[in-house]
């Protein structure tokens, strides 16, 4: 049985929260009359993915899309430029995040699906990167450079930095268990 069954059935709990507390994550919806589904849609991705930010992005809704989307905890924005493409533009220029999640605010994706592909897309990312580190431990030894300075001095330069530790990145869910 896979996790979002295994998360659905109450059979373990959604543990994505814990992976991914050090992710910003943006569910984007570009949506146009969704009013019959956004709240559906909005409360589904809270559950699955508690610690992301759910956006709505109106482009000319004739219906209530906003209005519900917003009463059902959604960050609402509009794009008056008609059509998908302008509002998919419009998400990504005015969302920053690390984690991006797009689907359609008609209920049509699985949430809990999405959750489990972010929670993969994190184990990869934590697994490459600890075995790159583990690599450079190997460098360092040979050329009798301390790891821990070179990790140090890296922290050190102006740009995006998440430091990894040599090991064997057991723990936590650095290794995909499921």
């Amino acid at each position: 049985m896979q996790v979002s069954a295994k998360v659905q059935a109450g059979q373990i709990s959604n543990d994505s929260e814990i992976l991914l507390s050090n992710y910003s994550i943006a569910v984007l919806l570009p949506c146009y009359n969704e009013e019959a589904a956004i709240a559906k849609t909005v409360v589904e991705f809270s559950k699955a993915m508690p610690s992301s930010t759910i956006y709505v992005f109106d482009n000319n809704s004739t219906d209530q899309t906003l209005q519900v989307a917003e009463n059902s905890g959604a960050v609402v924005c509009s794009e008056f430029h008609q059509g998908k493409g302008n509002v998919v533009r419009r998400m990504f220029a005015d969302i920053e995040a690390d984690i991006y999640v797009m689907a359609d605010g008609d209920a049509t994706y699985d949430a809990s699906k999405a959750a489990e592909m972010v929670k993969l897309l994190e184990n990869t990312f934590r697994a490459v990167n600890i075995g790159l580190v583990n690599e450079v431990a190997l460098m360092c030894d040979r050329l009798k450079i301390d790891t821990w300075e070179v990790i140090d001095a890296a922290a050190t330069k102006p740009f995006g930095f998440m430091p990894f530790y040599p090991g064997p990145g057991l723990g936590g869910h650095c290794i995909p268990i499921d």
